[in-house]
């Protein structure tokens, strides 16, 4: 194969580098990858500077010699390798020219030993990235573009680039590797945080230094945050990170109704105490000014505890739509029809969204009226929702705090949602994880900024009537719709303050109908006095209008001079060390929290031996008594706090079905022993007030529709729910509780397709006809146990009795 006239040239190049990219370019042209053999720089007065062009396959293997080993030792396996070099005498020199930086080429041997190529892809020279291209990768990755995205991007730009996607992770790899500069994860980690001037506190085990609680904010959203204090939104993701760690999200709300991350923690534990630690590092973030008025929330026991602590002045509310949505889970099995579940779902919104008390108690008599043969609903309803916590999301009660329309979580749900996209799987780092919040976050600022300028600059023509002449400019675009809706409500409202109900002036702190038809008849236009300062701030200053001081260090840095001439040599190397992780990221001694997969060494001796392989995880509990309730709160995901409502869910099962388990225990006085056993929601709790196993099983998996999965070394069982028809298989819950030692239960995360214990035996005598159907999948999962599992261990629910401790 001649490729002499193809490479033949009177060209005389301007530079170096624009030769070598003649070459290589002609070379792909043709099917064939030309490398650099050799570079002479002219050392001496006679030489000038040359180049010498091979084709990649010039050469020959030079071979190493085989590993025979040692005598006596096994020798090493030898990978599947080979070559590419065939002795291809194709060969180019490039010379420089004696005047300027110019370059000639020269063909001194055209010809090569092998076909050309039909495609370079796949040639590894040929796909390697130029510089240029590298600097576009960088930029593209910051921006959390995707590798198949960026590969595409660079070929839609060079319609001769050969990169394949293994070279775009590589190089990304690489410049990974050469950013991190070879530190550890939280060495990069702090780093990053310094370098974009982050906020960050954290807590960290003192015996191995490793990090237990970490929250950061940037210092844009603290901007925002002392300008939009008033109301907060609190939510946690889980399953973002290898660890396990509960991510708590804080959220705010602008006036132009644009959302915005206040600050992000990783908490070891779900506990109050770590709660109340992540609130009291914002609590010092902000001055009693700028305190925020209104909480959102779920039902996460915990964090309402640690928000009462910390925020006590501040109204926390639930969200309406969770709450909507658990009754919907909750109570469809009281149901014959999705017709009538639908009816009532909606009948309790109406009770839900009611105004005044009168109103709330009517609508509630027409609830319990018009599905009274639902008596299992409407107590549910009641007993789990209404008594305890209608203060917190009726809207009789809320429409007295000011909350500025935010009755669900849906604005964190929709961060929560967008930043679950970005960070995939679950089971990355942290480090890896924070440029995804980081790109999320300046996305944010800068959607928010946009919004203060539209609402400055842009005027709708439905907002230039007189009316809103004094507003119009100076509030939000928000505002400006909310008035002009009150407005169009107040021609048929008229002055009559009792048809208007006022629930935007004390909710929105806005002018409501009547206010803004007596503006209207007496020709005035809406002032901007009795627009609530919130809706008037577009811009980023504090609410509190201090101005801020001067930090000094002086007094910090007097008593640290003290405490270190006072302390003895090891506690001097300790304040320096301390001192320096301040100052300088990379020697920060921290270290990553333990990946949350193994299981505890010595964990799963407490199991059948046979089971142990198919044992991934145990996830321990406080044992104060209540750790089989607190196994079921955080197995459900309400975190291992949300232990009470266990107990209440579990008692309303119990005193609902009264008859259906009296019949099951064959023994009513059993019933009565565990409603007294259940009646307790206070830590810890004394022995007659534990979980026992195996009647609370079919309790838990009835209540919650879920397969229960109990292991001890005395006995071994699965629940399944006694009256519900099976749902589809992808879509069942699958729990696992573990009791160890005679008195502790613990949370077991099983491998896919582990073995399963027999269906408990009281249940196929128990369960409806329609709830048969659920122990046909496990069959050959029961068969594997017996194949594993002695016989010495019960697989009978009449046999033996656990309780916690």
């Amino acid at each position: 194969m001649d490729y002499t006239n193809v490479f033949t040239t009177d060209a005389i190049h301007p530079s170096r580098e624009a030769l070598i990219e003649w070459v290589r370019e002609t070379g792909k042209r043709n099917g064939m990858v030309i490398i650099i053999q050799r570079a002479d720089i002219g050392a001496t007065n006679r030489s000038r500077p040359r180049i010498t062009f091979v084709c990649e396959r010039s050469g020959a293997y030079r071979h190493t010699g085989m590993d025979k080993g040692e005598e006596g030792k096994k020798k090493r396996k030898r990978k599947a390798t080979g070559t590419k070099k065939c002795g291809c005498p194709f060969s180019l020199r490039g010379i420089k020219l004696p005047l300027a930086d110019e370059w000639t080429l020269v063909v001194k041997c055209g010809t090569h030993n092998h076909p050309g190529g039909q495609h370079v892809e796949g040639h590894s020279f040929a796909g390697r990235l130029s510089m240029e291209e590298i600097g576009i990768l960088i930029d593209l990755s910051k921006s959390q573009m995707k590798p198949k995205e960026i590969l595409n991007t660079l070929k839609e730009r060079d319609g001769l680039n050969c990169t394949t996607i293994k070279g775009i992770y590589n190089a990304r790899h690489k410049h990974k590797l050469n950013e991190n500069a070879g530190g550890s994860l939280m060495q990069q980690l702090m780093n990053k945080l310094m370098e974009f001037k982050y906020i960050e506190w954290h807590r960290n085990d003192e015996h191995n230094n490793c990090v237990r609680d970490l929250m950061f904010a940037h210092p844009s959203s603290l901007e925002l945050l002392r300008a939009f204090p008033r109301v907060l939104i609190m939510d946690c993701t889980y399953r973002t990170n290898k660890y396990q760690l509960p991510l708590l999200e804080v959220v705010g709300v602008t006036s132009t109704e644009k959302t915005f991350s206040v600050a992000f923690a990783y908490l070891g534990s779900e506990r109050e105490e770590a709660h109340t630690w992540a609130l009291e590092r914002l609590r010092s973030m902000i001055d009693d000014a700028m305190l925020p008025r209104v909480v959102m929330t779920d039902r996460e026991p915990s964090l309402m505890n640690a928000l009462q602590k910390v925020f006590p002045m501040a109204s926390n509310l639930l969200c309406r739509w969770h709450i909507s949505t658990n009754i919907l889970a909750n109570c469809k099995i009281f149901f014959e029809s999705k017709s009538r579940l639908d009816a009532f779902i909606s009948m309790w919104n109406i009770v839900v969204l009611a105004e005044t008390e009168d109103e709330y108690a009517n609508r509630l008599n027409q609830l319990e009226s018009h599905f009274h043969r639902y008596i299992q609903a409407i107590n549910y309803c009641k007993e789990q929702w209404l008594l305890p916590y209608k203060e917190k999301f009726v809207a009789v009660w809320t429409n007295k705090v000011m909350h500025f329309g935010n009755t669900t979580v849906n604005r964190a749900e929709s961060t929560r949602a967008k930043l679950k996209r970005q960070l995939g799987l679950s089971r990355g780092d942290i480090e890896s994880s924070w440029p995804k919040i980081h790109s999320l976050l300046e996305l944010q600022h800068i959607d928010i900024k946009t919004s203060f300028e539209i609402s400055l600059t842009n005027v709708q023509h439905n907002f230039k009537d007189p009316l809103y002449g004094e507003v119009r400019g100076s509030v939000s675009k928000s505002a400006l719709c909310i008035l002009v809706d009150e407005a169009n409500r107040s021609e048929s409202i008229g002055v009559d303050a009792s048809a208007c109900g006022c629930v935007y002036s004390r909710t929105h702190g806005l002018p409501c109908a009547h206010e803004i038809s007596s503006y209207k008849i007496r020709g005035q236009p809406i002032p901007l006095a009795c627009v609530d300062p919130h809706w008037r701030k577009l811009d980023l200053v504090s609410v509190s209008g201090k101005k801020v001081q001067d930090v000094s260090f002086t007094t910090a840095m007097e008593l640290f001079y003290k405490r270190f001439m006072d302390a003895d040599d090891i506690g001097k190397q300790q304040l320096v060390m301390k001192l320096m992780e301040l100052v300088n990221s990379t020697s920060t001694s921290l270290v990553a929290p333990k990946e949350n997969v193994k299981t505890k060494e010595g964990c799963t001796s407490s199991f059948p031996e046979g089971l142990q392989p198919y044992i991934m995880h145990v996830k321990d509990v406080a044992a104060d008594g209540n750790c089989g309730f607190r196994v079921i709160a955080s197995a459900m995901g309400m975190g291992e706090e949300g232990w009470p409502q266990v107990r209440r869910d579990m008692l309303f099962e119990l005193r609902t079905y009264w008859a259906e388990y009296a019949q099951l225990f064959r023994d009513p006085i059993r019933v009565d022993e565990l409603i007294h056993v259940l009646e307790h929601f206070q830590s810890p709790a004394d022995y007659d007030r534990w979980m026992t196993m195996p009647d609370m099983g079919h309790i838990i998996a009835s209540r919650y529709n879920v397969v229960l999965v109990y292991i001890s070394m005395q006995l071994c069982l699965t629940f399944l729910p006694l009256r519900s028809a099976p749902t589809p298989l992808p879509m069942r819950r699958v729990l696992s509780i573990g009791f160890i030692n005679d008195n502790h239960f613990v949370e077991i995360l099983m491998t896919t397709g582990a073995p399963m214990p027999p269906v408990a035996n009281s249940w196929s005598k128990s369960c409806y006809p329609c709830a048969e159907g659920w122990a046909t999948p496990y069959a050959a999962y029961i068969n594997m146990f017996h194949g594993l599992v002695s016989n010495d261990v019960a697989t009978q629910d009449t046999m033996h009795l656990d309780s916690d401790g």
